[in-house]
């Protein structure tokens, strides 16, 4: 099975290929946070289809880097504490990567060197994400990085883009709920001419 990759079976399956990828995309990015709409389905199916179906590069360097299973053959556990920046970990409530393993991590850079800001050695866990966080969940992503870049942004900015975010988010609840609303009215209508 050596130079099989994800990749590899999309070019393999030719004309089928797109029809996986589209089972892909559409399971795997309705489970978590915000569900991609039809547009966004599309358009994120037909760039994971053209990524993952042409000539393969990158993707190959994936054998030296993981064991079966996703297991790293050099752990990079075991040499962040050589990293000179600071580290935080980001990871999606529902991850297939533990966040345990992560918050370990960061209990053994605290053992070994001081923290160079507050996010340093710290471990973020996104609510209601999976793996792909800054996609199922934009806007709790995009506060966790701004927390954790607070220090090198201009002052008070970070709290700023943090509650430009919610506003955002909470604008977009208000507009779900309006739109769930009209159809709920619509359905009603419906149900009274039957």
């Amino acid at each position: 099975m050596s130079g099989v990759t994800p990749g590899s079976v999309i070019r393999a399956l030719g004309p089928w290929g797109p029809g996986l990828v589209e089972k892909y995309v559409t399971g795997r990015f309705s489970m978590h946070g915000q569900p991609l709409d039809a547009v966004e389905q599309n358009v994120f199916k037909d760039y994971f289809y053209h990524i993952a179906a042409a000539r393969g590069s990158g993707e190959y360097a994936l054998r030296h880097i993981l064991a079966p299973g996703a297991w790293a053959h050099a752990p990079l556990a075991e040499r962040l504490h050589e990293l000179k920046v600071p580290v935080t970990f980001i990871y999606g409530e529902h991850d297939w990567m533990n966040p345990a393993a992560g918050a370990e991590v960061a209990q053994q850079l605290d053992k070994v060197r001081a923290k160079k800001v507050a996010s340093d050695h710290a471990v973020e866990v996104v609510p209601d994400s999976g793996h792909f966080v800054f996609l199922e969940q934009p806007q709790r992503f995009n506060a966790a990085l701004f927390r954790t870049t607070a220090p090198y942004l201009p002052k008070g900015s970070a709290e700023k883009l943090i509650q430009q975010e919610e506003q955002d988010r909470l604008q977009k609840m208000q507009q779900l709920r309006q739109e769930v609303q009209g159809i709920d009215v619509g359905q009603q209508a419906v149900n009274t001419l039957r």
